[in-house]
Formats: C-alpha cells, structure tokens, sequence
C-alpha cells in the first residue's frame, strides 16, 4: 500500500511540475503571441481593406467610361433625359451594390485601431473569444 501511496505521489509531484513548468513556458512566450496576434490581425484587416479600395476604384472608372460612352451615344439620339434617367435612377441600385457592399463588408477600421489602440483590441478580441 505505500509503494502505491508513493507512486501516486510521484506521478502527481511530476504533473504539477510538467503544468509549472507548462504555465513557466507560456508566460515567456505570452508577449511574443500577443505582438504576433495584433500584426496578423492588423496587416490582414489592411490588405483587405486596401484591395476594396482598388476595388471600389476600378468599379468606378468603369462606370464612368461607361457612362460617357452610353451618354454620347443618347446624345447622338437626342435623348439625353432618357439617358439621365436611366443612369441615375436605375444606375443608382448597380451602383449601391458595387460601391457600398464592398465598403460595408470588406473596409473596417481594424488595422486603424490597433495601431492607435492596441489594449483596447485586445480586450474587444478576449470578449469575443468568451462569448
């Protein structure tokens, strides 16, 4: 029975020191994960906010060549309030799924605030990794 008693004291006095030295590793390391955690976090919400942008920006010389070829061609036809009201009436809800969907979904100010507030992030990101 002490034979049994001592073994099961050894494997406990070697778990809690395997989970000492565990929490040892983690504590060093913690910094390191936090400086990695905010740079990934911020270059991605960057770069993909920034390809939105270039996005948002061909989308949009397209739709102004576009829209100076279609208005000479109305004004060849002497339709020019046809052309007005087909460009911006029906126009405005292509141009409301082109501009504003990639702006509201893809462009967030992340990247923005961990630079400026990088704690802040960090309590936001620890409140949504509990809930």
């Amino acid at each position: 029975m002490e034979n049994l008693d001592e073994a099961l004291a050894t494997l406990i006095n070697t778990a809690l020191s395997g989970i000492d030295a565990s929490v040892g590793f983690l504590q060093a390391e913690l910094p390191d994960v936090i400086v990695q955690l905010l740079m990934w976090h911020g270059v991605k919400s960057g770069v993909v906010s920034l390809l939105a942008i270039i996005f948002i920006v061909v989308v949009a010389k397209i739709d102004i060549s576009f829209g100076k070829k279609l208005h000479a061609q109305f004004k060849e036809d002497n339709d020019e309030p046809l052309f007005w009201g087909l460009y911006i009436g029906a126009g405005s809800l292509l141009r409301i799924f082109l501009y504003i969907t990639p702006f509201d979904l893809y462009i967030n100010l992340t990247w923005l605030q961990i630079w400026i507030a990088p704690k802040v992030w960090l309590l936001e990101y620890a409140a949504r990794m509990v809930n």
